[in-house]
């Protein structure tokens, strides 16, 4: 009998005897069947074949099935082992259907130790992965923590770590607070701290690291994982150990430490090759088609983020998300972005209420110039003055993107509300854990000062993201800062900056045409074309322009913005027009309603009245009086100012009075930022029932309107 043959050293042949005894089963020794299949599949784990293992709890529980009374205990026992076999096996969705069926025979037998078990198992190998966008899983967490009571123990320490990263997760896809995952984290690992416990500890220090991911604390959080490392490697946990380099090498990521970040890379695939499990597996594929992506090798990138496709296939929810969105960087970068437009649609479909990927298709139609679509997305964004964004791992990405559409859109207000935003991480190098980085955050705050019309800002910025971003080796982003660099230069068109703003964007190009970034390299060839033929000594230098709810106000290289009113609505009018006299009425009015014809009219009788006093044709110059007069009554009734011909007077001095308040007003704001400037208009308006912008002989200024 095999059994006899095989006593001396029976652990080589444990599965051979399982399956014999379970096909005997039926008419045999039905306790022996469910023992070797037992003592097989714990060998097969303890040999790091996880699949037999599984496979092997599968025949014990089959074989649990024909015993004339169930144990349901030990067939609790059973599905909690399956379902761990399954998880290091990589099948994700199979061990969590495994561990749901142990949870439902815990909760029949009252076994509140088992529930807390399947609940951890219903999550995967990564503390962090528990219940990302799945609420059943925080239900599960929920119900076996509340089934533990309130004494300190490691199995609720791993409950308590579970839930607080599913809850965080459940934010990033669905919205809510962050609060309480972060308490449950902090309580976890206070609880780890008074058992004394190193392997529970270094547990709920990834839980704290994850609920502690947020926009702020990025030293705190390099502090955790080096701790939570350095408790794997004393007690000889491998997961953690993995997984503490893998948090290592995200903060100093996020400081853009390259060489650092790639040691940790390097142990963490280490232990993923000793590991052989698909989870830790894929973990190192992504981080390093993210490597790949950021030093603009594409073809790698894409390549790797294929192969941990593959590895994650049927078992990380998350898969699909960082697939596309890595593929979202190396088509921007190969100027193909229509090719994924429809999957970020999708995105956005699937997760409503999720910031990602509206910010993610926003970016999209910016780059490939969908005014009315990205205005769109942005407005919904835009509602609640961005306040709506979670402070998670993923907010800084999000107000860059958001930062990218705002310069699309020209909107001077709301780039200066996402530029305090980002201000306080300008140090910050742009990282989430869809596994993809935009480079140093000083670009978009570089982008954004350009849209103010700062210079000085936008300059020190850029500076600063073209150092990070050559210090990281990130030749795309690099690229990308000289463009817009370049682009800010040749907008300020001070002395040497289209000479500076050429030599950027050569650098950018070749740059460009050596990666294969399509798009970036015709945005550089565009301004290149404009850079040459335009000198520099006829830029414009001087601007008055109007962006949203904002004044953009360029002169002689100083920059400011002034929030709207109607003063500077007036003073840009006159300085479209130098020269020409303007009624005040016509200054007051609005650009559209029912007296557009009115002031078409007035416009024109008020070129043949200035014409006729010119020519000193006084009785040229009354019939055109005359026939201003029932337009201005007419104008200043539309207006508000008067309705009866009688009132038409006492209507033209109110606009007189108002018109020259609101210029007044105006230049007095427009010199809190620069007094020169504001000395200009001062002098060159002239305010009064007509107005005009008649600067004296030499003191011409061309503006930019």
């Amino acid at each position: 009998m095999l059994e006899g043959l095989y006593a001396a050293r029976p652990e080589p042949h444990l599965a051979e005897l399982a399956y014999h005894f379970h096909e005997a089963a039926p008419g045999g020794d039905v306790p022996k069947a469910i023992d070797y299949a037992r003592r097989a599949a714990e060998h097969a784990t303890a040999s790091l074949a996880y699949e037999e293992a599984a496979r092997l709890y599968g025949l014990a529980l089959q074989a649990l099935d024909r015993q004339a009374s169930g144990d349901e205990r030990r067939r609790c026992e059973f599905l909690l082992a399956r379902g761990e076999a399954e998880t290091r096996a990589g099948d994700l969705e199979l061990a969590t259907e495994t561990f749901r069926a142990a949870a439902r025979v815990a909760r029949e037998l009252g076994a509140s130790e088992q529930l807390a078990r399947a609940a951890v198992g219903c999550g995967g190998r990564f503390v962090w992965g528990a219940g990302a966008s799945d609420d059943c899983r925080v239900a599960l967490l929920e119900g076996s923590l509340g089934a533990l009571g309130g004494g300190d123990s490691a199995l609720r320490v791993r409950v308590m770590a579970r839930l607080a990263t599913a809850l965080y997760g459940r934010v990033i896809y669905w919205r809510g607070s962050l609060e309480r995952g972060a308490l449950l984290s902090r309580q976890a690992v206070e609880m780890a701290r008074r058992l004394d416990d190193t392997v529970s500890l270094a547990y709920a220090l990834e839980a704290r690291y994850v609920a502690a991911w947020g926009p702020d604390g990025v030293e705190e959080r390099l502090a955790i994982a080096t701790e939570m490392l350095r408790l794997a490697e004393e007690v000889g946990d491998r997961e953690r150990a993995h997984q503490g380099h893998h948090w290592r090498m995200f903060a100093l990521l996020e400081l853009g430490d390259i060489q650092a970040v790639d040691v940790e890379i390097a142990a963490q695939a280490r232990l993923a090759e000793e590991l052989r499990q698909p989870a830790q597996l894929w973990h190192t594929g992504v981080v390093r088609a993210m490597r790949a992506l950021l030093a603009g090798r594409f073809e790698q990138g894409e390549q790797l983020a294929q192969q941990a496709l593959a590895l994650g296939q049927t078992r990380y929810p998350a898969r699909l998300v960082i697939l596309a969105a890595q593929r979202f960087v190396a088509r921007r970068h190969q100027g193909r972005l229509h090719e994924v437009e429809a999957a970020w649609k999708k995105n956005v479909e699937r997760y409503p209420g999720a910031a990602f990927p509206r910010a993610t298709l926003a970016l999209l139609h910016g780059e490939l110039g969908h005014e009315t679509d990205a205005r769109r997305e942005f407005e919904h964004a835009a509602a609640s003055d961005f306040a709506d964004f979670p402070r998670d791992h993923l907010w800084i990405s999000i107000v860059s993107w958001f930062s990218e559409v705002c310069a699309f859109l020209r909107d001077a207000r709301r780039a200066r509300t996402l530029y305090e935003m980002l201000l306080p991480y300008a140090d910050r190098n742009v990282a989430n854990p869809a596994y993809v980085c935009y480079g140093s955050a000083s670009r978009s705050l570089g982008i954004l000062a350009t849209t103010m019309y700062r210079w000085e800002e936008a300059e020190r910025h850029f500076e600063h993201a073209l150092a990070m971003n050559t210090r990281m080796s990130a030749r795309p982003w690099v690229a990308h800062t000289q463009q817009d660099y370049a682009a800010m230069l040749l907008a300020r068109g001070a002395p040497g900056d289209r000479e500076r703003a050429l030599a950027l964007l050569t650098e950018a190009g070749e740059t460009a045409r050596q990666l294969g970034m399509k798009s970036l390299l015709d945005k550089a060839e565009t301004l290149q074309r404009r850079g040459v033929a335009t000198p520099a000594e006829s830029q414009p230098r001087n601007i008055f322009r109007r962006d949203g709810d904002c004044w953009a106000i360029v002169h002689h290289g100083r920059s400011f913005a002034v929030r709207d009113m109607k003063g500077l609505q007036c003073i840009a009018r006159l300085l479209r027009q130098p020269g020409r006299q303007i009624h005040c009425l016509e200054l007051v009015a609005d650009d559209e309603g029912p007296s557009v014809e009115d002031r078409r009219r007035l416009k024109e009788l008020e070129t043949d009245l200035e014409e006729a006093r010119n020519r000193n044709d006084l009785g040229q110059a009354m019939r055109v009086q005359a026939e201003m007069e029932p337009l201005v009554s007419r104008l200043a009734s539309a207006i508000g100012l008067g309705v009866q011909d009688a009132e038409s007077m006492r209507a033209r001095e109110r606009a007189r009075v108002n018109v020259t308040r609101t210029i007044k007003d105006a230049i007095a704001r427009i010199r809190e930022h620069d007094a020169s400037l504001a000395r200009h208009p001062a002098h060159a308006i002239r305010t009064g029932t007509l107005c005009s912008y008649a600067p004296e002989p030499g003191a011409e200024v061309p503006w930019s309107l």
